[in-house]
């Protein structure tokens, strides 16, 4: 009776878990911050009763090069390795999970990817209890449990996670006059192809900026605005801070080998 009821007990709470979404933590638990919510303006975070957009991303790069090139910012990230989080009854665990936790982050906006990577095989054993009775020489009902172990087996299919959080730019820096790019140092690879240690590589173009209208692009390196050389990112700056609306900018970069120039305004 004992062995029949246990055995019940397991294909219940078996037909629970496919009825709705396992809860998960894997988003909160990998997350990496890049920016305190608490550095961005009020009104650039999600608002108490606003609802975070959240899009799933078949190309993760290209559409995290999209959104940060509409005047949206990381403020975080989450990558990990794990089984499928879609429900049985068809619903995207972790896209729920998603949306929690930008609520409790003040994230607008988030991506996110998942790819195939493996599938793992593999068998377990299940414990099952087994109550004997029988009477003794003096006539008493005496019992002794025994344990056998059923046997399953398991194919578990694995992706690779990753999550993107996002806040906008204030309308202030949106419109105050600048270049309109997002730039980094050059590292060893890009000194090793260019054969130069100097310079700035563009990360993100801005929609609708000068840089855009001058079509600049991600990947070239900037070796020279308005006659001074570019060193690394602090020269950049340095440059670019003292540039004003209408003023003439003439930057020569480096593309696919070969020097470039581009004269364009500020505005």
């Amino acid at each position: 009776m004992k062995k029949t009821i246990f055995i019940c007990s397991i294909l219940l709470l078996s037909a629970m878990s496919l009825i709705s979404c396992v809860s998960t933590t894997n988003v909160a638990k990998f997350y990496t911050e890049v920016q305190s919510i608490e550095s961005v303006p009020e009104d650039c975070r999600l608002a108490e009763n606003e609802v975070p957009k959240v899009f799933y991303s078949d190309d993760i790069q290209s559409d995290l090069y999209f959104v940060r090139s509409n005047y949206f910012q990381v403020i975080g990230y989450s990558a990990w390795n794990g089984p499928d989080e879609i429900g049985a009854g068809g619903e995207d665990c972790l896209q729920n999970e998603i949306v929690s936790f930008c609520k409790g982050k003040g994230a607008k906006a988030a991506i996110y990817s998942k790819r195939y990577t493996d599938t793992r095989n593999g068998v377990y054993s299940v414990p099952l209890v087994n109550n004997h009775y029988y009477t003794d020489s003096n006539g008493y009902m005496r019992s002794y449990s025994t344990t056998s172990f059923m046997t399953n087996s398991y194919s578990v299919n694995r992706y690779n996670y990753d999550v993107y959080f996002f806040v906008p730019y204030s309308q202030s820096y949106i419109k105050a006059p600048k270049i309109g790019i997002e730039f980094r140092n050059l590292d060893s690879a890009d000194r090793i192809k260019l054969q130069r240690n100097t310079g700035i590589c563009i990360d993100i173009v801005y929609e609708n900026s000068p840089a855009f209208f001058a079509n600049l692009s991600r990947g070239d390196v900037i070796i020279e605005i308005n006659g001074t050389n570019i060193l690394n990112t602090d020269t950049y700056l340095s440059v670019s801070s003292k540039l004003s609306a209408n003023d003439s900018v003439e930057i020569k970069y480096i593309r696919n080998g070969k020097e470039e120039k581009s004269v364009f305004k500020i505005f």
